[in-house]
Formats: C-alpha cells, sequence, structure tokens
C-alpha cells in the first residue's frame, strides 16, 4: 500500500515538472518575437561600444582628420568641406594651392601691370588723347617767326583703366617749320585731363608762307603705368598760318615794326 502511493506521488511530480516546462517554453518563445520586433528592449542586441570612429557625429575623433572626416574635423585655411571633402573657394581672399592669377586673380593676384577685374587679369594701361587748339595771335607766319611762344594748347585726357605718370608730348615739324618741343604734363589721373601751353622756335622757312596755309604737328605722347612701364602713342594736329604780310593788317599791337623777324620778313617780301 504504502508503495502504491509512494508511485503515485511520483506520477505526480512528474506530471508538474512537464507541465511547468512547457509554460516556461512558451513563455520563452514569446519573449524571443517581441525582442525581435523591438530589439532595444533587449539589452543583449545593442552593443558595449562601436569600433572605429563615426564621421558626422560633429566630434573630431581618434583615425578622424581633415583628409577622410572634414565634416568633423573641419578644414585647413582657405578650404571650406563641401560633400566630406575640402575645396577652395574662389574670392575669399585667401590663395590656396591650385589657385592662380588664370583661374582665381581675386585670390592669387595679377602680375606686375595688371589688375584683378571680373576675376580676370587685365592690363593697366592709361588711354591718352590729346588735343591741340591755336591761339589766336598765333595766326601770322610773321608773328610765329617772332613770337612763337604761345602757339597754341594742348590738353590731354586719361580714359584708360589706370593713372598715366610721367606725360611729356614732344612736338615735331614734317616740314621744318619748327624745332622738336617738348612739353612736360607731369602726372594725368584716371580720368583727368591737363593743359599747356606750347612753345614752338619757328624757323626762317615760315616766313616762307604767303598764303594761308595748313601745316601739320606730330605728336608723340610718352608716358608710364602704375607699374613703371614705358608706353607711348601718337597723335597728328594741324596749325593755320597766314602769309607773313598779314602782320601789316592784323598784329600791329603785338609785334613791333623794328623786330629783326619783321625786317627778315619784310626783305623777304621786297
Amino acid at each position: 500500500m504504502k508503495l502504491q502511493n509512494h508511485f503515485a506521488l511520483l506520477v505526480i511530480l512528474l506530471v508538474v515538472i512537464i507541465i511547468s516546462g512547457c509554460t516556461q517554453t512558451d513563455n520563452t518563445s514569446a519573449g524571443t518575437n517581441a525582442n525581435s520586433a523591438n530589439p532595444q528592449s533587449n539589452p543583449s542586441s545593442i552593443p558595449l561600444f562601436q569600433i572605429g570612429p563615426a564621421c558626422g557625429n560633429n566630434r573630431c575623433e581618434s583615425g578622424e582628420m581633415t583628409t577622410n572626416c572634414c565634416n568633423d574635423c573641419g578644414c585647413q585655411s582657405g578650404y571650406y568641406c563641401t560633400d566630406n571633402v575640402c575645396k577652395p573657394r574662389c574670392g575669399d581672399g585667401i590663395k590656396t594651392d591650385g589657385e592662380t592669377a588664370d583661374n582665381c586673380c581675386q585670390d592669387a593676384g595679377c602680375p606686375s601691370g595688371e589688375s584683378c577685374q571680373n576675376n580676370k587679369c587685365i592690363l593697366l594701361k592709361p588711354k591718352l588723347s590729346a588735343n591741340f587748339v591755336q591761339t589766336t595771335e598765333s595766326y601770322s607766319a610773321t608773328y610765329l617767326k617772332a613770337r612763337g611762344e604761345k602757339a597754341g594748347r594742348i590738353t590731354v585726357k586719361n580714359s584708360g583703366n589706370d593713372g598715366a605718370t610721367g606725360v611729356k608730348v614732344r612736338l615735331t615739324s614734317p616740314d621744318s617749320y619748327f624745332s622738336d618741343s617738348i612739353t612736360d604734363f607731369g602726372d594725368i589721373a584716371l580720368n583727368g585731363q591737363v593743359t599747356r601751353d606750347i612753345n614752338l622756335i619757328f624757323s626762317d622757312s615760315i616766313l616762307d608762307i604767303t598764303a594761308d596755309k595748313e601745316i601739320g604737328i606730330k605728336a608723340q605722347v610718352t608716358f608710364s603705368n602704375s607699374a613703371n612701364k614705358q608706353l607711348n602713342d601718337e597723335e597728328s594736329f594741324s596749325m593755320r598760318v597766314a602769309g607773313r604780310m598779314v602782320y601789316t593788317r592784323k598784329l600791329r599791337h603785338t609785334v613791333k615794326p623794328h623786330d629783326l623777324n619783321v625786317q627778315t620778313a619784310q626783305g623777304r617780301h621786297s
């Protein structure tokens, strides 16, 4: 009887163990499915540390540098991080490798004598133009021979892209009516102008003119730009000259009859 009771207890114990194992298996299966749906609920699915730096977390970590993660480590002066690559930016005023006068004169500058305009190097060159105005009293050949110091006025204007320094105008006569003359105009700023009286020494050949005539004047303009580069230009003028005997009708108040040049002119007329 006792043996039967022991056997019954053993059977009951085995049944309880079996039922308990099945329940634990179901709970474990359900928990596994839940953890698969939400990995964060399962601490074992989260790594305790990450291997290597993470570019883009705004921290320049060990192993990260300008060349492989400028998003975190930034770029050197004159370069800017674009798509995680350091690239220069033309126009920031900082010259970097690869920037030259040809592709970025805003940063690299231009050679001497040139200026950066719209990111292109342009030659600095004053543009001078000269204008000659004859004075009314220089109309007579006799007057010109006697008092050529006020033959006219020349105005030189600068309409280029640079100032002109050391401007000089050399006047010559193709027909040798007067000696070569050089007039100093000094410096002429951009969009500026300078006017000078022109003094000429006429030769005796001017007294050979007996009727109204246009005589030619050649003008050579020499100057330098802001880089001290020598430049030059040429102009042509004309001067109206009346015959030598116009003196007796119009210029008695400026040239006296006893003037040697008047006597020369009268001698040629006689």
